[in-house]
């Protein structure tokens, strides 16, 4: 998981320690409704800033994502992640049909996250490359 990021060296140790933590603890508090979930965004790009958030794709068990979802999410997920105000978690629920898409932007996005867990190896179900 370590990536060489634009921030301040007590950042960095801060933003790596915030991601093996997820890696640890972000699977026992979704496992009833997520499969899977991974980094994208500034994090998993290595362009990540002082004031950055940890943009972290949750692949959901079954159905679409509803605003449910992210009330679950706000009601008992973020308070047992929090620990201080840098690098909160920004949670972005899909459907695992969002896997097969072709749109270009959440392609490139997956591509080059950061799996945080994946114990079934859905982020690697995705369409080949149309170039």
């Amino acid at each position: 998981m370590s990536r060489k990021l634009a921030i301040l060296d007590d950042n960095q140790r801060i933003l790596e320690s915030r991601l093996r933590r997820l890696a640890v603890e972000l699977p026992r508090l979704v496992e009833q409704r997520v499969r899977a979930a991974m980094v994208i965004g500034s994090v998993a790009a290595g362009r990540a800033r002082d004031t950055s958030d940890i943009d972290v794709v949750l692949l959901l068990r079954g159905g679409e994502p509803v605003r449910a979802h992210y009330r679950w999410w706000e009601r008992e997920v973020a308070p047992a992640l929090a620990v201080d105000d840098r690098f909160p978690v920004q949670p972005l629920f899909v459907a695992q049909t969002a896997l097969r898409t072709t749109e270009p932007n959440l392609r490139a996005a997956l591509a080059s996250g950061i799996r945080l867990w994946d114990p079934e190896r859905l982020f690697d179900d995705q369409p080949e490359s149309r170039a």
